[in-house]
């Protein structure tokens, strides 16, 4: 149907919805959204709402990120920390995607302070297969906030870096070490694209079961790897629910209108 039809079972949609739209969802309604999802979505409104279940429930709760600033207003407690611990530093941008803006500084001095940026403490030993950095794309459903309700889908891909990792400084501006973004990685000349939908392994994209595959076979304990995501998983989406019940009490009028997608890398 065209956008101005109100007879539908489902809206998906890539921007948010406005609020006349979510206060006219008949019960029978479903949206791909919850109000005020952009306190999940937004790098820099999920780490402040972490950082504020650190200081209500204990920062032993939520140790699953690294130390991260927001620009230019952390910039002070960035120089602070960087003194401490050294970097370097991952810098993206608070609400872009497929790793556009992203690169890696080797001090505070190099961060812009006239945009909005995160800034996180880089992980300089990360996992390794077969000498690359790769990153887990999981999927997950909150039907939901208020009760809790989410799903993660049992598969996952697994995205690798086309350049095998070297920690040596003078290989910090190579987004194709760093970064496991597809976006960015297809466009190097060593990258494999695998041409078998039924090939979990071959390439620069796996499935999560292949890794998980590959990890038991070096002897790592998969099952409670698995345990720690979900938790990690969890706690995200607790962090920001506040905000978004709050929002769903005044916006959305039926308990089962909305829901939220989240196809997230990390």
């Amino acid at each position: 149907v065209t956008s101005d039809v109100a007879d539908f079972n489902l809206l998906w949609s890539g921007l948010h919805p406005k609020p006349q739209t979510l206060r006219s969802l008949a019960p029978h309604q479903r949206v791909n959204h919850f109000p005020r999802s952009y306190e999940l979505t937004r790098k820099d409104r999920l780490y402040k709402n972490i950082e504020k279940m650190q200081h209500c429930k204990g920062f032993k709760h939520f140790d699953f990120i690294p130390s991260t600033f927001v620009m230019p207003g952390d910039f002070r407690e960035l120089t602070i920390s960087h003194y401490r611990t050294r970097g370097p530093w991952i810098v993206k941008p608070v609400a872009a995607s497929r790793g556009r803006g992203i690169y890696i500084v080797d001090t505070p001095d190099e961060v812009p302070l006239e945009e909005s940026v995160v800034v996180a403490k880089y992980i300089e030993k990360p996992l390794l297969v077969e000498g690359h950095k790769c990153d887990l794309r999981l999927y997950v459903v909150v039907t939901s906030y208020d009760p809790l309700i989410i799903y993660m889908y049992e598969e996952g891909l697994v995205r690798f870096a086309t350049v095998k990792y070297d920690s040596g400084r003078k290989h910090l501006w190579n987004p194709c070490m760093h970064l496991c973004n597809y976006s960015i990685n297809k466009h190097h000349s060593d990258y494999i694209k695998s041409e078998d939908p039924e090939a979990e392994d071959v390439g620069h994209k796996w499935t999560l079961s292949a890794l998980l595959r590959h990890l038991r076979s070096c002897n790592v304990d998969t099952g409670s790897l698995m345990q720690r995501i979900e938790d990690a998983v969890i706690k995200a989406v607790l962090a920001t629910a506040p905000s978004i019940i709050a929002a769903c009490k005044l916006f959305v009028p039926h308990f089962s209108n909305c829901f939220g997608e989240l196809c997230q890398s990390s």
